[in-house]
């Protein structure tokens, strides 16, 4: 089992490969039965298994920003196996150009330094209730 810093650690290289425009980096961090869960009054929100399913999930959503950034403001662990971040996250609407910002929380669940879940919440607080009780469940 990883340490809550290694467990951040991962997190932040997780973000950063994404943001750099390193998916492959992200989708060798993850299981290949990896969990997908994009909360309710999100756009695309649902449940998603698999690298692949994330890669067409995640492509849908950048395909809508002309511009879109994130920054990780904040880290702190969750039981034994979970992080909670919050994320703040910047965009400008393809087409639209409505600009958008908010702070989201993100759920990591690591088994030793591989991700087995992701979660997108709206905010922080939804992401605490989501590691807790995936952290009570054993995961389930």
């Amino acid at each position: 089992m990883s340490t809550p810093q290694r467990r951040a650690e991962l997190a932040r290289e997780a973000v950063d490969a994404y943001l750099a425009g390193d998916l492959d980096r992200v989708l060798g961090m993850m299981s290949p039965d990896v969990l997908v869960v994009s909360g309710p009054g999100l756009p695309e929100s649902g449940r998603f298994r698999g690298p692949e399913e994330f890669r067409a999930w995640t492509g849908r959503w950048i395909e809508a920003w002309e511009e879109f950034d994130m920054e990780m403001e904040s880290i702190e662990p969750v039981g034994e196996r979970h992080m909670v971040a919050g994320v703040r996250q910047r965009g400008r609407g393809r087409g639209s150009g409505v600009e958008v910002e908010m702070t989201t929380g993100h759920v990591y669940e690591f088994e030793d330094e591989t991700l087995v879940y992701f979660g997108l919440h709206t905010s922080l607080d939804q992401a605490v209730e989501d590691a807790t009780a995936r952290e009570e469940s054993g995961g389930a």
